[in-house]
């Protein structure tokens, strides 16, 4: 969970952000839980989202590590160990 937090930070993004530019990528309709119209108006702000709400490089980079950052955890299938500090 960590490696996602670092991601994030990396680019500056909050988790909310970051759920909306996925929504927006993958079609899903955003829940209540964030204020859209806010975040929006942040993306676009910040360059993370043009002004017809389409992915700029950028997000669509960020959401590209996070999604590999899953597929390499899929990959350990459950077996992978850990070890005490």
């Amino acid at each position: 969970m960590d490696e996602i937090f670092n991601i994030l930070r990396k680019y500056s993004i909050t988790p909310n952000q970051f759920y909306v530019l996925y929504s927006i990528k993958y079609k899903i309709k955003t829940e209540n839980f964030v204020n859209i119209s806010l975040e929006l108006t942040r993306l676009k702000n910040d360059k993370w989202l043009k002004d017809t709400n389409k992915l700029t490089d950028k997000a669509i980079i960020v959401i590209q590590q996070v999604e590999e950052f899953f597929k390499t955890q899929k990959k350990f299938n459950g077996t992978r160990i850990y070890q005490k500090n």
